[in-house]
């Protein structure tokens, strides 16, 4: 990676941390049970290993609805449905390789990673709608 491109992801860091809040940060900690600090940590991890995914989402959630009927929800729109059961599944193995890396059981690392998804998809949208 060169320095502006670490430089995004330090800032894209900060902002899902940052949307996250202190509230949601600490229930993070409380689902890895553990301090906010180690939270951040797997939070920083967790969307470097996410953001692709997320961005899919955060994508199809811009199309236009036209002629369509939706269910309010994560990742409705024009193929959002998709890209969200993306998202979804890659929340499996993310969590697997962070538990592996952490030591943290599998199934705390990916109720953590349950919070942090729609946050991550919610701040690559307005990044997106930003340009």
């Amino acid at each position: 990676m060169t320095e502006d491109e670490l430089h995004h992801e330090d800032e894209l860091h900060d902002d899902v941390i940052d949307a996250l809040g202190d509230q949601r940060l600490k229930a993070v900690a409380g689902l890895l049970g553990t301090d906010t600090e180690e939270a951040a940590s797997v939070v920083r991890s967790a969307t470097s290993a996410l953001k692709v995914p997320a961005a899919e989402v955060a994508a199809a959630d811009e199309q236009p609805l036209v002629g369509q009927v939706t269910f309010g929800g994560f990742g409705e729109g024009t193929g959002g449905r998709t890209a969200a059961d993306g998202l979804a599944r890659a929340i499996g193995p993310v969590a697997k390789a962070l538990a592996n890396k952490t030591g943290r059981p599998e199934t705390e690392v990916t109720a953590a990673l349950r919070v942090v998804a729609p946050v991550l998809v919610t701040v690559l949208g307005r990044r997106s709608a930003r340009r």
